[in-house]
């Protein structure tokens, strides 16, 4: 009870200050995040889709080591090493993408990259039975080369729709916006493997245990990743928003992968 009590408090106190948040911001002069910036609808999409893909990203990068060396018996190595794929696919993607989204336009890159994303997504699920980290790395090379079809694109779009003045906060608000749905992923997911292991005697040293929850959880990442594809067909058809250029085409990549900002020069 003290907990439930303690949870409904700060869910409460995080309300007030997101409403007093949104208050000061449509008041101020000149506001951190401008609210008419989401009525830009590929900025609103883009948003979308970040938030969508950091649930995805904590859900693989928290749960595929532990199932796989608990699961499978793998080694530390070998578990590391099968989620790497995933940061092997992403910055080949990223590259190609680049070069495609400027003739075919940002809304067939990102659909197309939601796709190969849940395909991966699906096959992980629908193998989680049998933990094999050979399985899981062509799954997780999958899902890399999808997210890499959808991220930068999606920040490069949102970066060619507002004004130069602004583009530093399209950029930050989409990169937001992703370490915000880790966040939420890592607290649903944590929640959903929690409920599972709780169900089969609470011991996460047992491998069927590990198996069954992760399965679980793939399974949530699957319907995330099917969600993140609705959302793509939201993309404006608008092949203009591929005019970018190659400066801000080579920094959004930089910033999407590392998740760091770059310094601009004026």
């Amino acid at each position: 009870m003290r907990f439930a009590s303690s949870g409904w408090l700060w869910t409460c106190g995080g309300a007030l200050l997101l409403g007093a948040f949104v208050l000061v911001e449509r008041r101020a002069a000149e506001p951190v995040l401008p609210p008419g910036i989401f009525r830009r609808p590929i900025i609103a999409v883009s948003v979308g889709l970040g938030l969508l893909l950091g649930i995805a990203l904590i859900g693989l990068t928290e749960y595929i080591p532990t199932y796989l060396q608990v699961g499978a018996g793998a080694s530390a190595l070998l578990g590391g090493a099968a989620l790497a794929a995933m940061l092997f696919g992403w910055p080949v993607s990223s590259t190609i993408a680049g070069a495609v989204y400027l003739s075919r336009g940002f809304r067939f890159n990102i659909v197309l990259g939601a796709i190969l994303a849940l395909v991966g997504g699906v096959a992980l699920a629908l193998t989680a039975q049998w933990p094999s980290p050979w399985i899981v790395a062509v799954c997780c090379l999958v899902i890399g080369f999808g997210f890499g079809w959808v991220a930068v694109p999606a920040l490069i779009a949102a970066q060619a729709t507002v004004p130069w003045e602004e583009r530093g906060v399209a950029t930050g608000t989409v990169m937001f916006s992703r370490n915000l749905g880790q966040a939420i992923g890592a607290a649903i997911l944590g929640a959903v493997a929690n409920g599972v292991i709780a169900q089969r005697g609470g011991d996460p040293s047992e491998p069927d245990t590990i198996v069954a929850a992760s399965e679980v959880v793939f399974i949530a990442i699957a319907v995330v990743l099917a969600a993140q594809l609705l959302l793509s067909f939201f993309v404006p058809r608008d092949r203009a928003l591929a005019t970018i250029d190659p400066v801000a085409e080579r920094e959004a990549a930089e910033e999407s992968v590392l998740g760091i900002g770059v310094e601009r020069s004026p």
